[in-house]
């Protein structure tokens, strides 16, 4: 349970308090739970010491009865046979730090016909009651109860000046009377009594109780004392409970200490085992007589022990040299007071931006040393009037003093600062916050010079001379951005040039104001508007200056089999005094140069890869520069390759050949290639007119209606690299003749008698009509000549057979032909005439036969004819003709 505001946790008190035994064990009188508004008890119980007469004397009780009348049972104390009364008094019970005595409960059982448990407290001089005013206070009615979180059969409270205030008892003395009837045989577990601390606490060691332990010392009324002739004791005091709030520091005071005669202390837990870190060994020493100082382990003290600790004993550790016997005459337990500011210095009170000066401070503390103090310091900026700490250190100690740096910044206000501080202790007390009695003045600074460079290093009469800060000037009280610079050049020790007040960090000197063997001089100051820093100054010499080289690639990277890297060298290279410069170039295997205008270009051998040089020499003529290059020529996945196929122009009727012929020669991967070639030409048929390979590459013959310009475009793969290629195939029409036309007669007949209207219609197709050729229709007749001209034409013919022939011509000449036999026979006279003769029929009639005849040999003829020439030019097929009709 946590214990409240002035609780002392005190569990066997009696036991680890008043004497040197063994804590004993309390498990017979531990309760279910703990839920008390009491105060946690000191508690007598299970008595495990030896069955003697001396059994309560041993435990620190005083048997008032001659003869013992209690015995040890394996549940706890019972009468002995035959005795029906037993009277046993408590040792002084003296907690350290007394502050109140609270209640009281006691455990016992078996009193069934009577008897009593009754007590009652005296003074420690045993000549006074306490408690109750006089006999004795009766157990047997009180109810039960929990005290400090432990149930008893009978609890209490406690009444009386004496409990607490000015009138507290320091030490009591518990006088307890038990009353049995013989036929009883009852059993007394135990009892206890709860009471608290407070802080502080001052122990002169009056009450010797207090003191639980000692190796070769003594305790007197005016305190621990040496044994004599002893070069060293020990004393335990104890045990010292805690409240809530425990004490921030351990102090002791003595007499007889000096040199070589001091006292330490560590600090113990309930089980008298040392608390890491409050040991002997890391105790300070209280080496001076008559003065109260305190101990300290390292930078801790008491109010630093881990939070479960709330019981502690302390163990004096008294060092003599055997003439001197020391003397603890106090030891206090309280809350420290806080540090305090005893003086304070400065090193420097007039200091630049950027400068440091340095606040020494002396601390003071009754309890810690100046070491174990902290310093807390800021200062009060003059221009806005804030509170900072922004220039100040972290304060360091040294030569029993506190050391704080202040070193303003760049951008501190000027003017007088003030400082006010304030000291802290190791337990978290701090002093009086104080405005310092010191002031620290903060004055502009004068800038620094800048660093310069010059370009060209080597001055020539037909170049510029260029001037820029490399490392800009520095000041304090004004930023580097709003820092101005003043330029000036002289030549010949002639200014010739001022450039002031200049936000830029370069300038230049145009060429003109000097000439080969001249000397330049260049003088370049920081400028902060009000001060202007040492200049920084550069001597020159104008003389002939070797080519310089200028920004240039630190290397180079080319892929593998591109095609080349094109790169302007002469921009690399310049010469100070304008000579011409000649340029010569190589590099090593792998990687071809060549010069191209004002570029090299730089091409790598098919399939290489891998590291080679570009060496180039440059020379005014006079002095020479060389510079080398590294060229990487990266591998990389070849892409495919193919024959590059003009465009193709192929007539119509000839069979044209596209050589793609992709492939990956340097990988060896798979190529794949299709077009859009079948959606592109017209009338392609496979194995007929087109044949196509897996490459690309394809064979077509040119038809009629493949006429025209086609583009196809291939698509080229290995899969990582993807290409397209265009293809224009154009296809020549080459004139064909017409075809043998076909003629109609209106009417349908061959023999016609009299004047009769007869219609010629002639059809005839030429594959050129779809690219717009023309054909001209012509009709004759080898009795009447030409009949007109047209598809078709109607004439009236005259008497006789008639072999009227159409011919068909394009418009490049080429004709044909074809013709039809018409029989005209003349018509009967309007007069009506005689009969004729049979013979005169018969003439007629054999007439007619016959030219029916003659026409169809003609008509045969001409046909086997015309078969056997039908590849004759249009010419001989009219010369035919011709032929045919004289026959």
């Amino acid at each position: 349970m946590p214990p409240r505001e002035g609780v002392i946790v005190a569990f066997l008190g009696l036991l680890i308090v008043f004497s040197a035994f063994p804590l004993m064990n309390t498990s017979s009188l531990a309760p279910h739970s703990v839920n008390s508004n009491h105060e946690i008890p000191y508690t007598i119980h299970d008595f495990a010491a030896p069955k003697t007469v001396f059994l309560f004397p041993a435990l620190g009780f005083h048997n008032i009865i001659e003869e013992c009348t209690l015995e040890e049972t394996s549940s706890g104390y019972s009468f002995k046979a035959n005795t029906t009364e037993a009277h046993i008094r408590t040792r002084l019970l003296s907690p350290i730090g007394l502050s109140r005595w609270i209640d009281f409960g006691f455990s016992y059982d078996g009193f069934l016909h009577g008897g009593t448990v009754e007590f009652r407290v005296l003074d420690k001089n045993e000549t006074t009651q306490l408690f109750p005013d006089s006999g004795y206070y009766n157990t047997t009615s009180l109810p039960s109860g929990w005290v400090e979180g432990y149930f008893y059969d009978h609890v209490g409270v406690f009444g009386g000046p004496w409990t607490s205030g000015d009138s507290i008892s320091d030490a009591i003395i518990v006088e307890i009377r038990l009353k049995r009837y013989l036929k009883d045989d009852p059993i007394f577990y135990g009892f206890a009594i709860n009471y608290t601390t407070s802080m502080p606490i001052y122990e002169d060691f009056s009450i010797k109780d207090h003191v639980t332990l000692t190796k070769n010392c003594t305790v007197e009324p005016k305190g621990i004392i040496l044994t004599s002739r002893e070069d060293d004791g020990e004393a335990i005091i104890g045990p010292i409970e805690f409240e809530n709030k425990r004490p921030d520091v351990l102090g002791l005071m003595g007499y007889y200490l000096g040199k070589g005669v001091y006292v330490k202390a560590e600090i113990l837990t309930d089980s008298l085992t040392v608390i890491p870190g409050f040991t002997l060994l890391e105790s300070s020493s209280v080496n001076t007589s008559g003065e109260l100082k305190y101990i300290h382990w390292g930078d801790k003290n008491i109010k630093h022990l881990p939070g479960s600790v709330n019981t502690i004993y302390i163990r004096l550790y008294i060092k003599a040299n055997g003439e001197i016997i020391p003397i603890i005459h106090l030891l206090v337990l309280e809350y420290s007071t806080p540090p305090q500011i005893d003086s304070v210095n400065v090193s420097k009170n007039v200091i630049y931006r950027g400068g440091t000066t340095a606040l020494f401070f002396c601390l003071k503390d009754r309890e810690d040393p100046p070491e174990n103090l902290q310093i807390f310091v800021s200062y009060k900026d003059p221009k806005n009037g804030s509170w900072l700490k922004t220039y100040l250190s972290e304060p360091l100690f040294s030569d029993s003093e506190w050391l704080v740096l202040f070193s303003p910044g760049k951008n501190s206000s000027v003017g007088k600062y003030l400082f006010r501080a304030t000291a802290r202790d190791s337990t978290g007390n701090y002093s009086n916050e104080i405005i310092l009695p010191i002031n620290i003045t903060v004055l502009n600074c004068v800038p620094s010079p800048p660093k310069l460079m010059i370009f060209p290093s080597t001055v020539h009469a037909s170049s510029d001379i260029t001037v820029e800060v490399t490392k800009p000037g520095t000041d304090y009280e004004t930023p580097e951005g709003m820092l101005k610079y003043n330029y000036r050049y002289y030549v010949n020790e002639r200014l010739v040039r001022e450039f002031l007040n200049s936000s830029l960090k370069s300038d230049t000197l145009s060429k003109g104001p000097y000439k080969r063997e001249d000397r330049v001089r260049i003088s370049v100051s920081t400028w902060d508007g009000l001060n202007e820093s040492l200049p920084t100054i550069i001597d020159l010499s104008v003389e002939n200056s070797p080519p310089t080289l200028l920004n240039h690639p630190k290397s180079v990277s080319l892929m593998e089999d591109s095609s080349s890297e094109r790169l302007p060298f002469k921009k690399w290279f310049s010469d100070p005094d304008g000579d011409a410069l000649t340029y010569n170039f190589s590099t090593s295997s792998g990687v071809d140069v060549s010069i191209s205008g004002d570029s090299i270009v730089l091409v790598p051998n098919p399939d290489f890869y891998g590291n080679s040089t570009l060496y180039i020499n440059v020379s005014d003529g006079i002095d020479n520069l060389s510079l080398r290059i590294p060229v990487v020529v990266l591998s990389q996945n070849d892409p495919p390759v193919w024959s590059h196929q003009k465009d193709i122009t192929v007539m119509e009727g000839e069979w044209a050949v596209a050589n793609i012929d992709a492939s990956d020669p340097h990988d060896g991967e798979d190529v794949n290639v299709w077009s859009n070639i079948r959606s592109v030409i017209p009338g392609l048929i496979d194995g007929v007119n087109y044949i196509s390979y897996p490459n690309g590459t394809f064979k077509l013959k040119a038809t009629n209606d493949m006429v025209g310009s086609h583009r196809i475009t291939f698509y080229i793969t290995d899969g990582f690299y993807n290409f397209t290629y265009l293809l224009n195939v154009t296809v020549i029409n080459v004139n064909n003749p017409p075809e043998r036309p076909v003629i109609k007669t209106s009417p349908d007949k061959h023999l016609l008698v009299g004047k009769v209207k007869l219609t010629l219609s002639g059809e005839c197709w030429d594959p050129d009509l779809k690219w717009r050729d023309n054909l001209t229709y012509i009709w004759t007749s080898n009795i009447s000549g030409e009949l007109g001209v047209g598809k078709e034409i109607s004439v009236y013919l005259d008497p006789g057979i008639h072999r009227i022939t159409l011919t068909v011509s394009d418009s490049k000449g080429f004709t044909n032909s074809t013709y039809v036999v018409i029989v005209v026979l003349k018509s009967p006279s309007s007069k009506k005439e005689e009969p004729r003769a049979l013979s005169d029929i018969f003439v007629y009639s054999a007439t007619l036969l016959l030219g029916l005849l003659i026409a169809a040999i003609i008509l045969i003829k001409s046909g086997t004819l015309k078969l056997k020439k039908e590849k004759n030019n249009s010419d001989e097929e009219k010369k035919s003709v011709e032929d045919e009709n004289k026959d």
